[in-house]
């Protein structure tokens, strides 16, 4: 995530407020989470498991389309 895209975060709450940065964090995490589950599952050698949470985490992008 770069610098600018981190600085012009906006909270979702229909107004126009930045967010904080414990806000901001907290929503990167959020947005990226079958990313770090996926890397922590390839990191302990269970590829398996990582192409699992892959394969559900695009199913659950394209129903949310």
């Amino acid at each position: 995530m770069s610098t600018v895209a981190i600085k012009n975060t906006m909270v979702m709450n229909n107004t126009e407020k930045k967010a904080s940065l414990v806000e901001r964090f907290k929503k990167y995490l959020l947005n990226n989470a079958e990313y770090f589950a996926a890397a922590s599952a390839m990191m302990t050698g269970n590829g398996y498991a990582a192409g699992q949470i892959m394969r559900d985490a695009r199913r659950v992008a394209a129903s949310n389309r």
